[in-house]
């Protein structure tokens, strides 16, 4: 396993533009699945969604538009990443590592 130590350094250093980079890298369908993982999840009703590891939040900010009644939080242990997410829409954020989650196991109906 990488050292979470370089992985979140990394991605620091990277936030400012990985949302460019992910869609030129991707030809673009990093933005199919995610239109799709919300309809998927907009079945389901939830109340709660938790996107782990929401990075910039694009995830996140597509469920929130196809569940707008849900609580979407977006957590990330990269404080850098988040700030995007925030500035780009996403109403909750929280900073947590992946490999240690500071939530009670049933507090939300949905993860991703």
């Amino acid at each position: 396993m990488q050292d979470p130590k370089y992985v979140k350094e990394a991605f620091s250093r990277i936030a400012d533009r990985y949302v460019v980079t992910n869609h030129m890298l991707s030809l673009g369908t990093d933005i199919l699945w995610r239109k799709k993982v919300g309809r998927i999840v907009a079945g389901w009703e939830p109340e709660k969604v938790l996107d782990v590891a929401t990075g910039t939040g694009d995830l996140a900010l597509e469920i929130q538009k196809k569940c707008p009644d849900a609580e979407v939080t977006g957590s990330d242990f990269c404080q850098e990443m988040l700030a995007y997410a925030t500035d780009g829409g996403v109403k909750k954020t929280v900073v947590a590592d992946a490999l240690n989650m500071p939530f009670a196991d049933d507090a939300y109906d949905v993860l991703t």
